[in-house]
């Protein structure tokens, strides 16, 4: 149900990020409101930030997902120098994390550069093993409607790195939709505030909290859901690309 959000950390020289930055710009700024429906592609659906129009200056290359959409332009306050002379570009996507898409991207223009991820859907995963960009515990995934009993909206209500709206059909209303990135520590002591159990280890706490959440009937009587996500850091496999003059010369001897 949840509406999956990417964020990305892009890292490399300073000429190929900032290339990068104002290449998907242009991209940006050129792009029709809508695309014409092709029949494979739903990327008129989300006007100019549609990835379907990055997808489309690669070259529509086959086998690549591209149905969602920047959450905004890359501003120049999305870039910085690092420490190491490096520099960094963060950028979000809406439904999806595309990394597909965004291998291709690297290779047609800034090959020398890498991603670190963090994928909120309904797994929560990173590549960023040693928390350069991302160094998250658990992200919170919640979302209020009108009937949300105000003891459990007021806990959660000042807190939102990300917030949009949907429609739940169950109910026949909007719902507010939040995501929160925390930290172990700061998230205990605010689900302490619903659950007071401070000696229970966190796995422990977090069932007790899930079970006393379910309940209380937040999801069915009140259509609200409530979703506690611990991040997963994973190492990541680098893409293989492959050169099919090679891959064709090597076919052809295997024949011999």
């Amino acid at each position: 149900m949840w509406t999956c959000i990417t964020e990305y950390y892009f890292e490399g020289p300073g000429y190929e990020i900032l290339t990068l930055r104002q290449c998907l710009n242009q991209i940006i700024q050129h792009a029709p409101e809508r695309m014409p429906d092709t029949g494979n592609t739903k990327s008129g659906a989300y006007g100019k930030l549609g990835l379907g129009h990055i997808w489309n200056a690669l070259g529509k290359p086959e086998g690549i997902s591209m149905d969602g959409a920047l959450v905004h332009r890359i501003q120049a306050g999305d870039c910085h120098i690092l420490r190491n002379g490096k520099w960094a570009m963060a950028l979000q996507v809406w439904k999806g994390d595309f990394r597909d898409l965004w291998d291709a991207v690297l290779q047609k223009w800034a090959s020398h550069c890498r991603y670190y991820y963090l994928i909120c859907g309904d797994v929560v995963e990173s590549n960023d093993i040693k928390r350069k960009y991302f160094t998250w515990d658990y992200v919170t995934q919640i979302a209020f409607s009108r009937q949300t009993p105000e003891e459990v909206r007021k806990v959660f209500e000042p807190y939102a790195d990300h917030r949009f709206t949907t429609f739940d059909e169950w109910s026949n209303s909007p719902l507010d939709n939040r995501y929160t990135y925390w930290h172990q520590p700061e998230l205990k002591q605010l689900l302490l505030k619903l659950v007071p159990e401070p000696d229970l280890a966190m796995p422990d706490f977090l069932n007790q909290f899930s079970q006393e959440m379910h309940l209380s009937g937040l999801r069915m009587c009140y259509s609200t859901y409530i979703n506690i996500c611990p991040v997963h850091y994973v190492k990541r496999r680098e893409p293989f690309y492959t050169i099919p003059a090679l891959e064709q010369m090597w076919e052809q001897e295997s024949r011999i």
